[in-house]
Protein backbone atom coordinates (compact mmCIF):
# COMPACT_ATOMS: atom_id res chain seq x y z
CA UNK A 1 0.00 0.00 0.00
CA UNK A 2 2.78 2.44 0.91
CA UNK A 3 4.60 1.63 -2.32
CA UNK A 4 1.49 2.38 -4.38
CA UNK A 5 0.95 5.64 -2.50
CA UNK A 6 4.57 6.64 -3.05
CA UNK A 7 4.31 6.10 -6.82
CA UNK A 8 1.10 8.13 -6.97
CA UNK A 9 2.61 11.03 -5.01
CA UNK A 10 5.87 11.07 -6.96
CA UNK A 11 3.97 11.23 -10.25
CA UNK A 12 2.25 14.38 -9.00
CA UNK A 13 5.35 16.00 -7.49
CA UNK A 14 6.91 16.36 -10.93
CA UNK A 15 3.93 18.45 -12.07
CA UNK A 16 4.03 20.92 -9.17
CA UNK A 17 5.64 24.28 -10.15
CA UNK A 18 7.47 24.96 -6.87
CA UNK A 19 9.17 28.04 -8.36
CA UNK A 20 5.78 29.76 -8.74
CA UNK A 21 4.64 29.12 -5.16
CA UNK A 22 5.52 31.72 -2.52
CA UNK A 23 6.04 29.12 0.22
CA UNK A 24 9.48 27.65 0.85
CA UNK A 25 8.78 24.61 3.05
CA UNK A 26 7.24 21.18 2.49
CA UNK A 27 5.57 19.05 5.16
CA UNK A 28 4.06 15.61 5.45
CA UNK A 29 1.82 14.72 8.35
CA UNK A 30 0.57 11.39 9.68
CA UNK A 31 -0.91 9.89 12.82
CA UNK A 32 2.21 7.76 13.39
CA UNK A 33 5.80 7.86 12.16
CA UNK A 34 5.63 4.51 10.32
CA UNK A 35 2.92 5.87 8.00
CA UNK A 36 5.26 8.52 6.56
CA UNK A 37 6.97 7.91 3.23
CA UNK A 38 10.67 8.47 2.63
CA UNK A 39 11.21 10.33 -0.64
CA UNK A 40 14.97 10.68 -0.21
CA UNK A 41 16.99 13.85 -0.67
CA UNK A 42 15.20 14.74 -3.87
CA UNK A 43 12.11 15.93 -2.00
CA UNK A 44 13.02 16.92 1.58
CA UNK A 45 10.06 17.17 3.93
CA UNK A 46 9.52 18.22 7.51
CA UNK A 47 7.61 15.43 9.23
CA UNK A 48 4.68 16.07 11.57
CA UNK A 49 3.54 13.39 14.04
CA UNK A 50 1.47 13.78 17.22
CA UNK A 51 3.64 11.54 19.45
CA UNK A 52 7.32 11.22 20.29
CA UNK A 53 9.41 8.34 18.97
CA UNK A 54 12.55 6.75 20.37
CA UNK A 55 14.81 7.71 17.48
CA UNK A 56 15.66 11.40 17.43
CA UNK A 57 15.07 13.00 14.06
CA UNK A 58 16.18 16.50 13.15
CA UNK A 59 13.36 16.96 10.63
CA UNK A 60 10.64 15.75 13.01
CA UNK A 61 8.02 18.07 14.52
CA UNK A 62 5.82 16.83 17.37
CA UNK A 63 2.41 18.44 16.89
CA UNK A 64 -1.25 17.59 16.77
CA UNK A 65 -2.90 17.82 13.37
CA UNK A 66 -5.70 19.98 14.75
CA UNK A 67 -3.22 22.59 16.07
CA UNK A 68 -0.22 22.91 13.79
CA UNK A 69 2.58 25.19 15.10
CA UNK A 70 3.32 26.50 11.62
CA UNK A 71 3.43 29.98 10.16
CA UNK A 72 0.26 30.62 8.13
CA UNK A 73 0.57 31.04 4.36
CA UNK A 74 4.15 29.71 4.30
CA UNK A 75 4.16 26.07 3.11
CA UNK A 76 4.33 25.19 -0.57
CA UNK A 77 3.29 21.56 -0.08
CA UNK A 78 1.45 19.61 2.62
CA UNK A 79 0.87 15.84 2.44
CA UNK A 80 -1.61 14.19 4.82
CA UNK A 81 -0.97 10.43 5.10
CA UNK A 82 -4.24 8.98 6.40
CA UNK A 83 -4.22 11.66 9.09
CA UNK A 84 -7.93 12.37 8.67
CA UNK A 85 -8.70 8.64 8.84
CA UNK A 86 -7.33 8.37 12.38
CA UNK A 87 -8.40 11.74 13.77
CA UNK A 88 -11.45 12.56 15.85
CA UNK A 89 -11.69 15.95 14.10
CA UNK A 90 -10.80 15.40 10.43
CA UNK A 91 -12.32 18.70 9.30
CA UNK A 92 -10.05 20.61 11.67
CA UNK A 93 -7.04 18.71 10.31
CA UNK A 94 -7.91 19.80 6.78
CA UNK A 95 -8.51 23.38 7.92
CA UNK A 96 -5.13 23.60 9.67
CA UNK A 97 -3.34 22.16 6.64
CA UNK A 98 -4.96 24.67 4.27
CA UNK A 99 -4.20 27.53 6.66
CA UNK A 100 -0.48 26.71 6.61
CA UNK A 101 -0.32 26.68 2.81
CA UNK A 102 0.86 29.65 0.80
CA UNK A 103 -1.27 30.95 -2.11
CA UNK A 104 -1.18 28.40 -4.94
CA UNK A 105 0.25 25.86 -2.48
CA UNK A 106 -0.52 22.18 -2.97
CA UNK A 107 -2.30 19.83 -0.57
CA UNK A 108 -2.22 16.06 -1.12
CA UNK A 109 -4.71 14.07 0.97
CA UNK A 110 -4.42 10.28 1.23
CA UNK A 111 -7.32 8.34 2.73
CA UNK A 112 -9.13 5.02 2.76
CA UNK A 113 -12.01 4.64 0.33
CA UNK A 114 -15.18 3.05 1.79
CA UNK A 115 -16.39 2.15 -1.73
CA UNK A 116 -13.78 -0.56 -2.25
CA UNK A 117 -12.97 -4.15 -1.33
CA UNK A 118 -11.27 -2.86 1.80
CA UNK A 119 -14.40 -0.91 2.69
CA UNK A 120 -16.54 -4.04 2.39
CA UNK A 121 -14.13 -6.09 4.48
CA UNK A 122 -14.09 -3.31 7.08
CA UNK A 123 -17.78 -3.97 7.86
CA UNK A 124 -16.75 -7.38 9.21
CA UNK A 125 -13.17 -6.85 10.37
CA UNK A 126 -14.02 -3.83 12.50
CA UNK A 127 -15.32 -6.20 15.17
CA UNK A 128 -12.13 -8.30 15.28
CA UNK A 129 -9.10 -6.26 14.19
CA UNK A 130 -8.50 -2.68 15.34
CA UNK A 131 -6.03 -1.47 12.69
CA UNK A 132 -6.57 -0.20 10.07
CA UNK A 133 -10.23 -1.20 10.04
CA UNK A 134 -11.19 1.19 12.79
CA UNK A 135 -10.26 4.15 10.65
CA UNK A 136 -12.86 6.70 9.57
CA UNK A 137 -12.89 5.68 5.87
CA UNK A 138 -14.08 9.12 4.71
CA UNK A 139 -15.74 9.20 1.31
CA UNK A 140 -13.64 10.98 -1.36
CA UNK A 141 -16.63 13.09 -2.40
CA UNK A 142 -16.98 14.33 1.16
CA UNK A 143 -13.29 15.16 1.27
CA UNK A 144 -13.52 17.18 -1.94
CA UNK A 145 -16.50 19.07 -0.49
CA UNK A 146 -14.43 20.06 2.55
CA UNK A 147 -11.59 21.26 0.34
CA UNK A 148 -13.95 23.23 -1.89
CA UNK A 149 -15.46 24.99 1.13
CA UNK A 150 -11.93 26.03 2.14
CA UNK A 151 -11.39 27.72 -1.27
CA UNK A 152 -9.27 24.92 -2.71
CA UNK A 153 -9.43 23.75 -6.30
CA UNK A 154 -9.33 20.00 -6.91
CA UNK A 155 -6.56 19.28 -9.39
CA UNK A 156 -6.45 15.48 -9.48
CA UNK A 157 -8.10 12.47 -7.87
CA UNK A 158 -6.41 9.09 -8.20
CA UNK A 159 -7.30 5.65 -6.79
CA UNK A 160 -4.75 2.93 -6.00
CA UNK A 161 -4.66 -0.55 -4.38
CA UNK A 162 -7.43 -2.58 -6.03
CA UNK A 163 -6.51 -5.92 -4.47
CA UNK A 164 -8.17 -7.30 -1.31
CA UNK A 165 -6.39 -7.12 2.02
CA UNK A 166 -5.24 -10.76 2.13
CA UNK A 167 -1.83 -12.31 2.62
CA UNK A 168 -2.31 -15.16 0.16
CA UNK A 169 -0.46 -14.16 -2.99
CA UNK A 170 -2.42 -16.63 -5.11
CA UNK A 171 -5.75 -15.09 -4.18
CA UNK A 172 -4.39 -11.57 -4.46
CA UNK A 173 -2.99 -12.18 -7.96
CA UNK A 174 -6.43 -13.14 -9.25
CA UNK A 175 -7.53 -9.52 -8.83
CA UNK A 176 -4.68 -8.19 -10.93
CA UNK A 177 -6.87 -7.65 -14.00
CA UNK A 178 -9.26 -5.54 -11.90
CA UNK A 179 -6.41 -3.27 -10.88
CA UNK A 180 -5.17 -2.90 -14.46
CA UNK A 181 -8.66 -2.09 -15.72
CA UNK A 182 -9.40 0.34 -12.89
CA UNK A 183 -6.04 2.09 -13.26
CA UNK A 184 -6.58 2.55 -16.98
CA UNK A 185 -9.98 4.19 -16.57
CA UNK A 186 -9.36 5.65 -13.08
CA UNK A 187 -12.35 3.86 -11.58
CA UNK A 188 -13.27 5.06 -8.06
CA UNK A 189 -13.01 1.60 -6.46
CA UNK A 190 -9.45 1.63 -5.13
CA UNK A 191 -8.82 1.06 -1.44
CA UNK A 192 -6.86 4.33 -1.22
CA UNK A 193 -7.54 7.68 -2.85
CA UNK A 194 -4.98 10.42 -3.48
CA UNK A 195 -6.51 13.89 -3.88
CA UNK A 196 -4.43 16.89 -4.96
CA UNK A 197 -5.82 20.39 -4.35
CA UNK A 198 -4.54 23.95 -4.81
CA UNK A 199 -5.14 26.78 -2.36
CA UNK A 200 -6.76 29.67 -4.22
CA UNK A 201 -7.12 32.22 -1.41
CA UNK A 202 -4.73 35.14 -1.12
CA UNK A 203 -2.31 35.63 1.74
CA UNK A 204 -3.61 37.60 4.65
CA UNK A 205 -2.08 41.07 4.97
CA UNK A 206 -2.46 43.21 8.07
CA UNK A 207 -4.60 46.29 7.59
CA UNK A 208 -2.93 49.40 8.93
CA UNK A 209 -4.70 52.64 9.66
CA UNK A 210 -3.10 55.44 7.72
CA UNK A 211 -3.69 58.68 9.59
CA UNK A 212 -3.70 61.83 7.53
CA UNK A 213 -3.18 65.33 8.83
CA UNK A 214 -6.31 67.42 8.45
CA UNK A 215 -6.19 70.02 5.75
CA UNK A 216 -6.17 73.58 7.03
CA UNK A 217 -8.88 75.71 5.49
CA UNK A 218 -8.82 79.54 5.41
CA UNK A 219 -10.64 81.26 8.21
CA UNK A 220 -14.07 82.36 7.12
CA UNK A 221 -15.13 85.72 8.57
CA UNK A 222 -18.85 86.08 9.16
CA UNK A 223 -20.60 88.69 7.02
CA UNK A 224 -22.93 91.18 8.68
CA UNK A 225 -26.57 90.70 8.17
CA UNK A 226 -28.78 93.64 7.05
CA UNK A 227 -32.12 92.00 7.51
CA UNK A 228 -32.99 94.23 10.48
CA UNK A 229 -32.47 97.46 8.54
CA UNK A 230 -35.50 98.87 6.84
CA UNK A 231 -34.50 99.61 3.32
CA UNK A 232 -37.62 101.66 2.48
CA UNK A 233 -36.37 105.29 2.33
CA UNK A 234 -39.89 106.79 2.48
CA UNK A 235 -40.94 105.21 5.83
CA UNK A 236 -38.36 107.00 7.95
CA UNK A 237 -38.51 110.45 6.33
CA UNK A 238 -40.27 113.18 8.29
CA UNK A 239 -43.30 114.72 6.63
CA UNK A 240 -43.15 118.49 6.28
CA UNK A 241 -46.23 120.54 7.13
Amino acid sequence: MLAAEKRAIESQLYDIPFDKIKGDQSFQSANCYNALIDFGNQHPFFKLVPSQIITKKTDLIIADGTELPLVPDNANLMILHHHCDFSDHPQQVIREAVLSLAPEGKLIVIGFNPSSLWGLWRLIAIWFKPMPWRANFIRPQRMTDWLTLLNCRIEQKEFVVFKPAVRQRGLSSKFGFIGALATRYNLPFGAVYVITATKKTHARTPIRNRWKRPELKPLMMPKPSYNHIDRDPHRNTEQKP
